[in-house]
């Protein structure tokens, strides 16, 4: 038996006819009364409505007492970019002013009125343009109230779980805190939050959040529609909480930042002091590099010299409240990181090189100096061993012509600290069907007579010292064999070069890695060889 529909159902079906989702998220830029804005509301649709000027925002307020707080100003360039609207209605002339589709592929709708003009033609021209293109179907009219729009779907809207999420307008910097906060949501404002609840215009804020805490704190930010940007990172690197695929910091001290946090003026958790140097440190060497405004000692590196934020002064007057003496070259810094145990690992290095320059020319010339380039670590990750297990890893590595130094369980009790050390704290499933899981053990080999990796394949992998390495392609599809597509993972891992196989033996086998690396006798290291 059906039941009678809602009255807000009965409003819905009599004034708004649009296939949009219930509850939607709308923006309205430029609105010139509160009729639209009201009729939505009504049928029960999320709605902002942004006015240019302050001026315009409370004139519509003042009209229409219901809009007080569904009524903001605005007048930042991106605007209409960077909200979190799923439904752009824009007015003034603001469609005909749209050049670029990604100022509008996070919207899964943009419409505008149905105005006869010369702005409508050249919005026209715009959007048919973008739809020859593939990136968004037919214009379509729509009816809300006494208003008709046309409608532009867009085919493949941009992820609503990417890193950048906003705050609902109707909650506020203040009430967005607090709602964490009165949740027990585990997070930490990483940096410029001197000014908070304010933020300076155009600024974003940058959220640490635990693993356990992400999906909560992504359903307040999908909770109303706004336009205060923050960029959402977990401790593991979450897809969508990641920063290029990777944990934003190295899980171990990304926890240690959430757990030393310090509540900062009744409103919001952030780093502790000295946290907060090290972690901005972190931030501007291995995030930004040069454009950091940081100096290397090679001088043929010019850093920028008008930084987002200037990082060797402010880094310069924390290091001083500290009591450390230290030179602002991004070398200095690299290496009082690394003593103090806030240099990220070999291999996460590498993956953070691939848009750091400065980052890259430090590890080429790391890896040019390798004299263990037959060193090698093999990971066993745990979807091997239902298939053949670690023995059949050992026999696999061994018939590609790698010498095994030792054979290594990990500790149950250690695979979590082993996982989030190595590999960025990321075992995820990565191009695989599925995860191959954490490492379970490690298989230290050695080659007598390492290959030197082709052009092609240092294009590739830029700090391979050893082409044989790349054999572990061919292990992966033997433990695949005979398994269904949707079953394939990655079960086996391994470094790149010597250097990073002695720091996984650390990591692995703290107490017995120097006895295994002297076990090499130097007369047994030999030059590469061509492939």
């Amino acid at each position: 038996m059906k039941t009678a529909p809602t009255p807000v159902e009965r409003m819905k079906r009599k004034t708004v006819h649009v296939n949009w989702p219930a509850g939607a998220r709308i923006i309205e830029f430029n609105p010139r009364n509160g009729t639209l804005a009201r009729e939505l509301l009504g049928a029960g649709f999320q709605y902002l409505g942004v006015s240019e000027t302050k001026r315009q925002a409370e004139r519509l307020q003042r009209g229409n007492p219901s809009l007080e707080t569904h009524v903001v100003a605005c007048r930042e360039p991106k605007r209409i970019r960077q909200n979190n609207a799923e439904v752009l209605i824009l007015n003034g002339g603001l469609a005909a002013r749209i050049r670029c589709f990604r100022d509008i592929r996070h919207a899964s709708f943009v419409v505008s009125p149905a105005r006869n003009g010369p702005v409508l033609l050249w919005a026209m021209l715009f959007w048919l343009g973008q739809f020859l293109l593939g990136r968004l179907a037919l214009p379509r009219l729509v009816q809300v109230g006494q208003m008709r729009l046309i409608e532009f779907r867009v085919r493949r809207p941009k992820s609503s779980s990417a890193t950048r999420q906003f705050i609902p307008h109707r909650l506020g910097i203040e009430g967005f805190f607090r709602l964490l906060c009165e949740s027990n949501l585990r997070h930490v404002v990483l940096r410029w939050f001197e000014s908070l609840p304010q933020v300076p215009a155009g600024e974003d804020l940058d959220l640490l959040v635990g693993d356990e805490s992400l999906s909560a704190v992504r359903m307040i930010f999908g909770s109303g529609p706004g336009l205060q940007a923050v960029d959402l990172y977990s401790v593991c690197g979450a897809p969508g909480a990641d920063y290029q695929k990777l944990p934003y910091y190295p899980p171990y001290l990304a926890e240690e930042l959430l757990d030393h946090s310090v509540m900062y003026h009744d409103l919001c958790h952030v780093p502790s002091p000295r946290d907060y140097f090290l972690s901005l440190a972190y931030h501007a060497l291995y995030h930004k590099g040069l454009a950091s405004g940081l100096q290397s000692r090679d001088r043929s590196k010019s850093a920028n010299r008008h930084p987002e934020h200037d990082y060797p002064a402010i880094l310069r007057r924390m290091a001083q409240r500290h009591g450390i003496s230290l030179a602002d070259t991004l070398e200095d810094f690299d290496a009082f990181l690394d003593a103090q145990g806030w240099r990220p690992p070999h291999d996460m290095l590498v993956r953070l090189a691939r848009k750091n320059t400065w980052l890259h020319t430090l590890l080429k010339h790391d890896s040019a100096d390798d004299v263990d380039a037959g060193l090698a670590v093999f990971l066993v990750r745990h979807g091997a061993l239902a298939r053949g297990g670690v023995q059949r890893a050992v026999k696999l590595v061994v018939q590609h012509g790698f010498e095994i130094l030792e054979t290594i369980p990990i500790d149950p009790q250690r695979i979590e600290t082993v996982a989030n050390s190595i590999r960025g704290g990321n075992w995820g499933p990565g191009p695989w069907p599925m995860s191959g899981g954490p490492p379970v053990a490690a298989i230290v080999v050695y080659d007598a007579a390492p290959i030197r990796p082709t052009r092609r394949q240092q294009r590739r992998f830029p700090f391979l010292a050893n082409a044989r390495l790349l054999k572990k392609e061919a292990i992966r599809d033997a433990f695949n064999s005979n398994r269904a597509a949707s079953e394939h993972c990655n079960v086996i891992h391994s470094s790149d070069n010597g250097r990073e196989a002695r720091d996984y033996l650390r990591v692995v086998a703290p107490e017995r890695a120097a006895a295994i690396v002297a076990r090499i006798q130097p007369s047994s290291r030999h030059t590469s060889r061509a492939a």
